[in-house]
């Protein structure tokens, strides 16, 4: 795990609404990855604030993963915002 000095706040946040996220709708690290075209590696990292995330790109992603799996659209905002409709 990163230690508290080598992460930014914003990013530790973010990651940590992605981990909420995902546990929320029971998905492995692994399963978001391949949702995403992204290893479970960068998952773990995006949620450990390590390393920056694509907000704009994983917040429609996830807005259509909820609209697909019939799931209330998550709030996932940070500062971002997108309009999707299911």
């Amino acid at each position: 795990m990163a230690h508290s000095s080598d992460v930014h706040p914003e990013l530790l946040a973010r990651g940590e609404a992605l981990a909420r996220w995902r546990k929320q709708r029971n998905l492995s690290q692994a399963e978001l990855g391949r949702f995403l075209g992204v290893s479970r590696v960068g998952i773990g990292y995006w949620e450990q604030g390590r390393t920056r995330m694509p907000v704009q790109l994983v917040r429609l992603a996830l807005a259509h993963w909820d609209c697909m799996h019939r799931f209330p659209i998550g709030d996932l905002t940070w500062g971002v915002r997108i309009n999707f409709r299911c």
